[in-house]
């Protein structure tokens, strides 16, 4: 039976008030208060259906347990279909339990959840589904524990950072190229800061007449200039034979773009016309 308000229950009726009529017929009060009553019925008891299985073994102190609960239960405006799995196990002062509950509720509602607890640190996942008032329903999967996937994940809808390490990537840009520039786009969030790696390879061992300038690597966003490094070199010889070899130069540059699509450029600005650059962009998480 279900819990209810003794308070709600059709009053009975006065003797005072006739049942039934001369020809010994129902007179409308009593009609009345049977239709009250039956109403109450329909509204406050609930057939129930309970079924409950255990399995357990304890030896010295080491105890095993399997429970399972099933339960149908219906009422005048309420239906409940649940089963709930337990198994424990308790060696000594260590205790694990894990429970399994499976629900179907009022035709519009599930519940699928799955808890482990071990000497009282709880980690699982809860699947919860419900009908939408505008129709269609609405799914949602709670995992409280580290996740593993050994494959592919794909998301076709938003992935939201909140909790992810301060300055950690969450979306990178990379492009190469034998010429003297290049360059990548990236969508950046708002509020998001941008790190900038680019670089000029240089061609070392090989040299170039001095009116040949080493120049210098520069790096644009949208056009805008926002980092630049001279070309690192090394000078050999001296008089009509003196060279320069362009080397290795690196540029480090820290962004903050604002909201939208960005495009990043790296160029050499070397004499010699000397090609072979790259530019690495990282959106960071915050």
């Amino acid at each position: 039976m279900a819990d209810f308000d003794p308070l709600t229950v059709p009053a009975v009726m006065p003797m005072a008030v006739r049942r039934i009529n001369e020809q010994g017929f129902p007179r409308q009060a009593l009609l009345d208060y049977e239709q009250a009553l039956q109403a109450w019925m329909k509204s406050n008891v609930a057939n129930t259906n309970t079924r409950l299985n255990l399995v357990s073994e304890e030896v010295d102190g080491a105890y095993a347990a399997v429970a399972t609960e099933a339960i149908a239960r219906a009422a005048g405006d309420s239906a409940l279909a649940a089963e709930l799995t337990t198994l424990e196990t308790t060696v000594g002062d260590n205790t694990a339990q894990l429970d399994i509950l499976s629900a179907s509720i009022d035709g519009i509602a599930v519940k699928y959840a799955v808890t482990g607890t071990i000497n009282g640190v709880t980690g699982g996942f809860v699947l919860t589904g419900i009908q939408q008032l505008g129709g269609g329903a609405s799914y949602l999967l709670e995992i409280t524990s580290d996740v593993v996937i050994n494959g592919n994940l794909l998301v076709t809808g938003t992935v939201e950072t909140v909790a992810v390490a301060s300055h950690a990537i969450s979306q990178v840009a990379f492009s190469a190229s034998g010429g003297i520039n290049t360059g990548v786009g990236i969508t950046v969030r708002a509020g998001a800061t941008v790190a900038i790696t680019a670089s000029f390879n240089g061609l070392a061992g090989s040299y170039f007449p001095l009116s040949a300038s080493p120049g210098t690597v520069y790096v644009e966003r949208d056009g805008v200039l926002i980092g630049s490094v001279a070309t690192n070199f090394e000078a050999s010889g001296s008089g009509s034979s003196a060279g320069i070899s362009f080397l290795q130069t690196t540029v480090l540059c820290q962004d903050s773009p604002g909201g939208g699509y960005h495009d990043y450029i790296v160029y050499s600005g070397n004499g010699a016309g000397v090609g072979g650059v790259a530019i690495l962009v990282q959106e960071l998480a915050r």
